[in-house]
């Protein structure tokens, strides 16, 4: 891919062998996320989501520090704004041994940063739920084909109910709304986004009221707007949810950005 400027495991350049295993074998998880001139908003949770992850899916929790090295070492002579991926997986996990402990392999992929082209997005309900939702796993096969069917649908993107029917959250992303008084997060079992949680810890600081509760697509018609959280964007606005039409809200689009940036770039 042209846009790959580094690619490295445990601190050197990967090797073919083990873009086979990750290939071959689909167990891991990864965190992904904006860095600029070597910083990162929210790095701590980045961190901290790469080592609970780790010790579920393999026994073993992850050296954050040794973590912020490797990303140093995959950004160095690097300045442009780029995206950082970090996959925690295994040479040695396979279907004979998946009973060990296993000390896992960094995986750290440094790419060109893109600017999103959309300034809203409309969204297409469709029922999903991911495996092991509160993880972000390399098991994407759903989530991927069912945004595609959103597409060839004449859509931007798609947003999950779970087995409920409730709206949890969408492809990459988590989404939020408001009524004219309040933020709502939905009450589902979803990953908890960083971009999600700086917002939250921002809005808590700017003495935003905020409420999470269950939504289920009847709901909609009670908010103005609404929106997405990631890492990659911070936030988005959402113009419509299946018929569904919102609002563009300046000042909503506003409170969000403050609330996100109010959580300062840090050194990796």
């Amino acid at each position: 891919m042209k846009n790959i400027l580094s690619v490295e495991v445990n601190g050197r350049p990967a090797q073919i062998e083990e873009f086979q295993i990750l290939s071959l074998f689909n167990y891991g998880h990864f965190t992904s996320t904006i860095a600029m001139n070597g910083k990162i908003r929210g790095i701590d949770f980045h961190l901290e989501r790469l080592h609970k992850s780790s010790r579920l899916l393999f026994g073993n929790g992850i050296d954050k520090q040794r973590i912020r090295e490797y990303i140093r070492h995959a950004m160095k002579n690097i300045n442009e704004p780029v995206i950082v991926r970090v996959n925690v997986f295994s040479r040695e996990t396979d279907l004979v041994n998946l009973g060990k402990t296993i000390e896992p392999d960094i995986l750290v992929t440094i790419m060109k940063a893109q600017i999103p082209t959309l300034s809203s997005l409309r969204l297409q309900i469709t029922e999903f739920e991911r495996d092991i939702p509160q993880v972000k796993n390399v098991g994407s096969f759903g989530q991927i084909y069912r945004g595609r069917i959103a597409r060839m649908n004449g859509f931007d993107d798609v947003l999950f109910l779970d087995s409920l029917g409730r709206i949890s959250e969408g492809s990459i992303w988590n989404i939020g709304f408001f009524d004219g008084d309040r933020i709502i997060w939905p009450k589902a079992e979803i990953l908890p986004g960083i971009a999600m949680q700086l917002i939250q810890a921002g809005l808590d600081k700017n003495n935003i009221k905020t409420v999470t509760c269950e939504i289920y697509p009847k709901d909609l018609l009670d908010f103005k707007s609404a929106f997405i959280t990631n890492s990659s964007i911070g936030s988005q606005a959402v113009s419509s949810i299946d018929d569904y039409e919102f609002s563009i809200n300046p000042r909503l689009n506003s409170i969000l950005s403050d609330a996100y940036q109010i959580n300062p770039l840090e050194h990796v």
